[in-house]
């Protein structure tokens, strides 16, 4: 399976990569810091099969990105993490297509 993992922090990036080589060596991660960064990956490869949006990512861009795929009728699974300080889900990602959201905590890649 072949993940993007959109955040602005290459920090976090390295330690999910980390993360999940060690839980699910089958998962590939690729890093990338923003949504235009991640479209483009997207159409120069074609074996994405899932996006993770890092509750860093803007909520306009996360919108326009996932809005994007949807259009494009990709059957791409889209996750969002939410942070933990934020008391409502952005549901307008929900309404554009997200499929799940995972509360942004401590351990929390055993959830994904």
């Amino acid at each position: 399976m072949n993940l993007i993992f959109i955040s602005d922090d290459p920090r976090e990036a390295d330690l999910l990569k980390h993360e999940l080589a060690a839980q699910t060596p089958a998962i590939h991660v690729e890093a990338s810091p923003n949504t235009k960064d991640a479209l483009v990956r997207m159409s120069a490869s074609a074996t994405c099969d899932a996006i993770l949006l890092d509750a860093s990512v803007p909520t306009a861009d996360a919108f326009n990105l996932v809005t994007a795929i949807r259009q494009g009728k990709k059957s791409i699974g889209i996750v969002s993490l939410v942070s933990a300080a934020e008391k409502n889900p952005p549901i307008d990602l929900l309404k554009a297509g997200v499929d799940s959201f995972v509360l942004k905590r401590a351990g929390f890649v055993p959830l994904l």
